[in-house]
């Protein structure tokens, strides 16, 4: 009587179980389609051009000096420059921003979700890009495949 009524809890159990681990499973696959295909991987480089670099005559990213630990901000959507400045205040981006560093080569990565960023080198308390699009606002990107790479130019004292 006592092994029938062991045996019956067993399979009750085994049973729960495998239900409990079915369902996991299951949860695990809406939340990875959920939030995996909505991100994508910026990877990128930070340079800095110095001296009179007209004509172009080699690649324009193996050029440059790669700038070491810099702060790199991504923010969402498109930003109208103060005046023709190639810099803003960041305190006057009122969109999301996201963060990182570069390393000591001058390469970061971000994780972003898909759609349209602007991206800035931080000095301080601005944000630098010195591209701009047809209608004069800060160049942005549109951010919508994995490992997406990009190049940061800094060109502020470039004819010096």
């Amino acid at each position: 009587m006592k092994n029938l009524r062991l045996k019956k809890d067993l399979i009750f159990f085994g049973r729960n179980y495998y239900f409990l681990i079915i369902n996991f499973f299951i949860l695990v696959g809406i939340i990875y389609k959920i939030y995996n295909f909505e991100y994508t991987i910026v990877q990128g480089k930070v340079i800095e051009r110095i001296g009179d670099n007209m004509p172009i005559k080699e690649n324009i990213f193996n050029s440059g000096i790669p700038l070491d630990k810099k702060k790199i901000i991504a923010v969402k959507g498109k930003l109208k420059p103060t005046g023709n400045e190639p810099r803003i205040k960041i305190k006057n981006i009122n969109s999301t921003l996201y963060e990182t560093n570069s390393n000591d080569q001058g390469y970061f990565r971000m994780r972003l979700r898909k759609g349209i960023y602007t991206f800035f080198i931080v000095f301080e308390d601005e944000g630098y890009l010195n591209k701009f699009d047809k209608s004069g606002d800060f160049k942005s990107l549109n951010i919508n495949k994995d490992k997406e790479k990009i190049y940061l130019i800094y060109d502020r004292n470039l004819l010096n």
